[in-house]
């Protein structure tokens, strides 16, 4: 059974507290249990405890949470700078977006930060590939392609990919 945003009630994702050290204003506020991080972006609440009352807020991060933004700009990658709308723009031009093969080879080289960098404490290549998957199937120019769908790895968790 998967882990319930207790507020919104959308599926969440464990994360670590070194994520929470990393990005929250105020450190004095994590206290000493597990954490989930919501990303529905309907819902206020980044972080919470289902042992404890302690929550955080966007308003409580140092940086935009890409994934809960509904306003321009909405960051997806945070160690490679890369941008909802950029994807967006890149898929509405050509049908397609190379920003997952970027991420590779970035990783080739520089390797990650996403546990200290990124919102989500995890790869944000789940999630990019989803929303290109989202935004090709509502472009013209991909429409009745049959297109495989690429293989997405965690860039976390094979470092050279």
């Amino acid at each position: 059974m998967p882990n319930l945003c207790l507020f919104c009630e959308k599926e969440v994702k464990k994360v670590k507290t070194r994520t929470l050290e990393s990005l929250l204003i105020d450190l004095s506020q994590i206290e000493e249990v597990s954490y989930f991080v919501c990303i529905n972006p309907d819902c206020e609440i980044v972080y919470f405890s289902n042992t404890s009352d302690r929550t955080f807020k966007k308003r409580d991060l140092k940086l935009s949470f890409g994934l809960k933004e509904q306003k321009s700009p909405r960051q997806l990658c945070y160690c490679f700078d890369h941008f909802y709308e950029e994807i967006e723009e890149e898929i509405t031009k050509t049908g397609n977006s190379l920003v997952i093969p970027q991420i590779k080879d970035a990783m080739k080289s520089q390797g990650c930060s996403c546990e200290s960098t990124n919102p989500m404490g995890a790869c944000c290549m789940g999630e990019i590939s989803k929303i290109v998957q989202v935004l090709k199937s509502k472009n013209p120019l991909v429409l009745g392609q049959d297109e495989a769908e690429e293989k997405v790895d965690d860039c976390c968790s094979a470092k050279t990919i």
